[in-house]
């Protein structure tokens, strides 16, 4: 509530005050601890009586009775993201000091108010004589079939002559849609039209996400890899089970015999936040790809987990090719190491001593390359789906022997891949198009694909947000079929008062799955305030 306060009006709260017998509540947004008002000096009635927690009166009238019958209805209520205030214990009385500026009471009926008209009360400090004045009430059960001009006669009935605009708040998997807008259909809740102009905003953690589990699954063993790497170690651990020289032997005749294709699944299926996006909402993306010999001999041996044995296969994985050339297939674009010096030898027809050639990688730095130029080609074949020169837009043959820099290439273009995977079932191909070529031109910020290689837990994992407009004509799904998560109502008014209300619906969870709504209603009026009167 406090962080809705300052969003809506431009005032800084400091804090809501209930009475001290209330749970006490963090705000969302701000995560400013709710402050409880202490109770004066005088000791409270039901203090004298031992072990009973109940006031005199509620004693007297046994009113525990109706309290039990109430309370399940209470539970019932929904929670609210900003505040609960059903939940706090309102003040017995106006504190000492009176109402502090910048605090809203909880003050539900005190001095002879109702909850029916307010439950937080607070000033706000606008001259030496004048105050600004904030009232809130939060209805559980609004009337959401209300005509917004009906909203208007009740809210600004005294008021000549006043603006309104709205703001609706949407949510994807992945993105929120916020837009505003002067023009409404005349019903609460309903979206703005299809010619307003939006901002989404996506936001993903690309190495804790869904997307392309293959490539998520294959980053985990190379970030142990790597850490051996710069550890200068020589095993390291894995938490798959290890390949072993026999197993791998036998498998070498399938390993390089025919064309080996490899399925792209986009989602994980484990994962239920992507169980609302379906794979066949983007179409346009090939179910498999083709795979050249280093990348299967990655899949056959990324679970090596030391120095030792990554030379053993890769002598032995040559020694093969070398006896079945026509085995032998190397991408264009594949410039590790590896496919180098398998491009010499092949070329070669002198007799070769793998074992005594101190030239042939056999170093940790080898079976990185040949993991990163594996999924840096995974990500490769999503995008060019969408953008089929996205490959010189990021190779560059004289960088990419450094080891850091494929690191960095492919965290950039898993980055544009998750990013093209979060907004294809909801944006149009031409809005999707022009997202990824922009991240794709964008250079990332200095180190991020370190913070995402070597996460700290004290940070928490890598968060990524993009933010761009769009006319809502380019959205793939109908709003009309999404329940706003936030829809505000705004009137503002200079006399003859100087006047704001906002009217902020609040889409709330429940445990049937039906949409419900909680209505928090503000009003701020500015009021005269004379010096000396509180």
């Amino acid at each position: 509530m406090i962080g809705l306060i300052e969003r809506e009006f431009g005032l800084s709260c400091k804090a809501v005050v209930f009475d001290e017998e209330s749970p006490t509540f963090k705000d969302e947004e701000q995560n400013v601890q709710f402050v409880c008002q202490h109770k004066l000096n005088d000791c409270s009635v039901h203090q004298n009586f031992s072990g009973n927690p109940l006031e005199l009166e509620e004693i007297v009238n046994l009113s525990l009775e109706s309290k039990l019958i109430v309370e399940p209805d209470r539970k019932q209520i929904p929670g609210s993201q900003f505040i609960n205030v059903f939940s706090m214990k309102p003040l017995k009385s106006i504190p000492d000091n009176a109402y502090l500026d910048s605090h809203m009471y909880c003050v539900s009926g005190l001095s002879g108010s109702s909850a029916n008209d307010y439950q937080l009360f607070g000033v706000f400090k606008l001259t030496p004589s004048s105050k600004k004045v904030l009232r809130i009430k939060i209805v559980t059960d609004p009337d959401l079939y209300m005509s917004i001009n009906n909203v208007r006669r009740i809210h600004m009935a005294m008021f000549p002559s006043f603006s309104t605009d709205f703001e609706a708040t949407y949510a994807f998997p992945f993105a929120s849609l916020s837009v505003q807008f002067d023009t409404s259909n005349e019903q609460l809740l309903c979206p703005p039209l299809s010619f307003v102009t939006g901002t989404l905003t996506s936001e993903i953690k690309p190495y804790e996400s869904c997307f392309l589990p293959s490539v998520s699954e294959d980053f985990k063993l190379l970030k142990s890899i790597v850490a051996a790497y710069e550890s200068d170690c020589s095993v390291w651990q894995t938490a798959r089970e290890p390949v072993t020289l026999a197993a791998f032997q036998s498998s070498l005749p399938l390993l390089f015999k025919g064309d080996s294709i490899q399925v792209i699944a986009l989602f994980a299926s484990d994962t239920q936040t992507c169980d609302a996006i379906s794979p066949s909402d983007i179409c346009s993306i090939p179910p498999f790809r083709h795979l050249d010999s280093t990348e299967r001999l990655w899949n056959a041996i990324k679970t090596v987990h030391s120095r030792q044995t990554f030379r053993e296969l890769v002598n032995c994985a040559t020694h093969y090719l070398l006896k079945h050339r026509e085995l032998l297939k190397l991408h264009r674009g594949n410039h590790t190491q590896l496919a180098t010096r398998l491009r010499t030898l092949l070329s070669s027809h002198s007799p070769i001593d793998l074992d005594s050639s101190s030239t042939f990688p056999y170093g940790i730095e080898c079976l990185l390359e040949i993991g990163l130029n594996k999924l840096t080609n995974d990500c490769i074949s999503v995008l060019e789906t969408v953008i089929p020169d996205c490959v010189p837009a990021v190779d560059d043959k004289a960088k990419i022997v450094e080891l850091p820099h494929r690191w960095a290439q492919l965290h950039h273009l898993y980055k544009a891949s998750c990013f093209f995977l979060s907004l294809s079932p909801y944006c149009s191909k031409q809005i999707v198009i022009r997202e990824v070529r922009a991240i794709l031109n964008q250079p990332d910020p200095k180190g991020e694909w370190r913070m995402g290689l070597f996460e700290d837990p004290s940070r928490g994992p890598l968060v990524v947000t993009r933010r761009f407009n769009l006319p809502l004509s380019e959205l793939l799904v109908p709003l009309s079929s999404i329940p706003p998560s936030l829809w505000i109502m705004r009137m503002d008014a200079d006399a003859p008062v100087r006047t704001s209300v906002r009217l902020v619906y609040e889409h709330v969870p429940t445990r049937d799955g039906v949409d419900q709504y909680i209505c928090h209603e503000m009003r701020l009026t500015d009021s005269y305030w004379p010096n000396g009167i509180h």
